[in-house]
């Protein structure tokens, strides 16, 4: 009996010493902290002309205050590479969902858009028709 409880005491402040170690000590040095205040935001790095293909060295990641944010502003910038500016892009400006083509569908498909009354996603390939893929978005019905 006196072994299960010295094995739980064990176990209990493992799990308390590894819990102060993981949550404790400077934010700056832990991974996936940033060491500065403020979010991120893409923001490209040179003039993107409309219907440029947007390539990983036009856009870059930048911390700022969340007040500087504009709305509908891309955080992540493998978001926007590969896809077509459809505004004139600015250096310097924050890329916005507005800036750049919807979802890309691959070479040799096609994309057809649904309204559906659904509450549930549901998508996948059509094989009476080569090529073509077949998502419908969810749309949340109303209570």
């Amino acid at each position: 009996m006196l072994r299960i409880a010295v094995a739980v005491i064990a176990v209990i402040a493992a799990f308390v010493g590894i819990t102060y170690l993981r949550f404790s000590g400077d934010d700056a040095t832990r991974p996936g902290v940033h060491s500065r205040p403020g979010e991120d935001a893409v923001v490209a790095t040179r003039t993107i002309p409309s219907g440029t293909r947007i390539e990983d060295d036009m856009v870059s990641l930048e911390r700022m205050a969340a007040a500087q944010l504009v709305p509908n502003v891309y955080r992540d910038t493998a978001m926007v590479v590969g896809k077509k500016a459809t505004n004139n892009i600015l250096a310097g400006d924050q890329v916005t969902h507005s800036d750049v083509e919807g979802p890309v569908v691959p070479e040799g498909m096609s994309a057809v858009g649904l309204r559906i009354q659904q509450t549930t996603p549901v998508g996948g390939w059509c094989p009476q028709v080569p090529g073509w893929m077949l998502w419908l978005g969810m749309r949340m019905a109303a209570a």
